[in-house]
């Protein structure tokens, strides 16, 4: 049988209320907020980063069907149309991120620009170009590595 005096101390043990302080999520709170601070301008660059590879397949793509041109007419173009593209005067990546533009030298030597366009216009890097003989860059010349 069970005395008055455990049941009241059973009494007292279930209504002792069980959770977290206030204090305690404030700091748990502080926490994720201080780590979302530091890992998401980390996955903004991460994201830029990776979206250059748009422009990076869209240029080796273009620079692969201008030689096809070049060998079977013996001089490059600056039409965009005579390599199978809807626009003569420039060419939108997959994901809409650059814009791909001509500059031709003659009929033996061309220049192909990316530039950064929607979400990607903040990159660092903001052209990416290759021309005839394979000669890759990308300005500002201060960034770090863009190819």
């Amino acid at each position: 049988m069970m005395t008055h005096y455990k049941m009241i101390g059973m009494a007292q043990r279930q209504s002792h209320q069980r959770g977290f302080t206030l204090m305690e999520i404030m700091i748990v709170v502080a926490i994720i907020g201080l780590l979302a601070g530091l890992a998401f301008p980390s996955y903004m660059d991460y994201l830029r980063k990776s979206r250059r590879s748009d422009a990076r397949s869209l240029l080796m793509q273009i620079v692969s069907k201008e030689e096809q041109y070049f060998m079977d007419n013996r001089t490059y173009t600056n039409d965009f149309q005579n390599l199978g593209y809807p626009n003569s005067a420039s060419v939108t990546s997959e994901n809409n991120f650059y814009t791909v533009t001509f500059a031709t030298f003659g009929n033996y030597a061309y220049k192909l620009t990316a530039t950064p366009i929607n979400q990607q216009a903040s990159d660092t890097c903001t052209t990416l170009t290759i021309d005839n003989n394979g000669t890759k860059e990308f300005t500002p010349t201060t960034a770090k590595q863009c190819w």
